[in-house]
């Protein structure tokens, strides 16, 4: 399950900065180019995921971490957005970005843990600093 969807992106931005992000000349949304970058954006996050937790996060079992991903994924994409057509980054997404890269890099490190309890996986232990410490059962 996707954290993040475009239309979700077109309704955070609004249609006319989402056009003005996504296409060189027109009136229409780029939801291509919007796709693309949410599955490179959402692959990120699950790398960090990956060692701490198994995947996918659902919605449903996990609402906290879910919707905390998803404000990730949301900010992530709209960075980039701007980013990839030179556009100068507004500075509180710019700021936020900076706080989930860290957050994400202390999340693979075991220094941080996802919100919903139940994410523990067998055998993990959530603090640990041994980056093995999921893999030894």
């Amino acid at each position: 399950m996707a954290y993040v969807t475009s239309s979700q992106i077109v309704s955070r931005l609004g249609n006319d900065t989402a056009v003005r992000l996504t296409t060189e000349s027109g009136s229409t949304v780029d939801t291509a180019l919007i796709n693309t970058i949410i599955a490179e954006v959402e692959a990120m996050i699950n790398a960090a995921l990956r060692s701490r937790t198994a995947l996918s996060i659902n919605q449903a079992e996990h609402p906290q971490s879910f919707a905390m991903l998803r404000g990730f994924a949301t900010t992530m994409v709209i960075h980039r957005l701007y980013t990839d057509r030179r556009q100068p980054v507004p500075k509180e997404v710019e700021t936020d970005v900076k706080r989930m890269d860290e957050w994400l890099i202390k999340l693979a490190e075991g220094k941080v843990n996802l919100p919903d309890a139940t994410l523990n996986e067998p055998g993990m232990s959530w603090g640990s600093h041994d980056q093995d410490a999921a893999r030894q059962r």
